[in-house]
């Protein structure tokens, strides 16, 4: 690519890919730093830090399903919302079919969302203390009103935060939205 229009090229995964895009044309115009949450058929993020793709030293920022699972919390994907919409007689062909044809009152939709509201808190949480970003976007190959749906469930409340005094006051409890870009 970059022989054939002689401009700089690099390759990223998607859930990256998707947090630069949310970082330039989406929240990113307004908001500096946040951290990204990239639903597909699997889960993960990037860490945008200044409007600039925080990678790690390693390449591993953004790995977040990692953390889920080492906390032994729900992983929440588009195939575990296929595998519950399932359970509840709601049948997609694919992940493709499911973003396709979303509809938000399709039974089974409403107890993925209370698990993923969960994990999404919980993540937020720990990404609050350790990289002490002010907003967590949700976004991916999300439907929007899922997307919107899942933000608004996963609110954090500021009593559910550490209130130990840091600074002279408590730790400000992280925004979760969802995101502006589409998929």
């Amino acid at each position: 690519v970059e022989r054939l229009f002689g401009v700089p090229a690099l390759i990223e995964n998607s859930a990256t890919a998707a947090a630069m895009a949310e970082s330039l044309l989406g929240v990113g115009k307004s908001i500096p730093t946040f951290a990204y949450v990239n639903f597909a058929s699997g889960f993960g993020g990037g860490v945008i830090l200044n409007r600039r793709l925080w990678r790690g030293i390693h390449g591993n920022s953004g790995q977040f399903a990692g953390v889920l699972k080492h906390c032994g919390a729900f992983v929440p994907n588009l195939e575990t919302l296929r595998t519950t919409l399932a359970e509840h007689g709601s049948v997609t062909t694919s992940v493709d079919d499911l973003v396709t044809r979303f509809d938000l009152d399709w039974p089974g939709v409403e107890a993925w969302v209370h698990n993923a509201a969960k994990s999404v808190r919980l993540l937020s949480k720990i990404i609050a203390d350790t990289i002490d970003v002010g907003t967590v976007v949700l976004g991916g190959r999300l439907p929007p009103a899922l997307a919107d749906r899942l933000a608004s469930a996963s609110a954090i409340e500021q009593a559910d935060i550490d209130a130990t005094q840091r600074r002279n006051r408590g730790q400000p409890a992280p925004k979760i939205i969802a995101a502006e870009v589409p998929q």
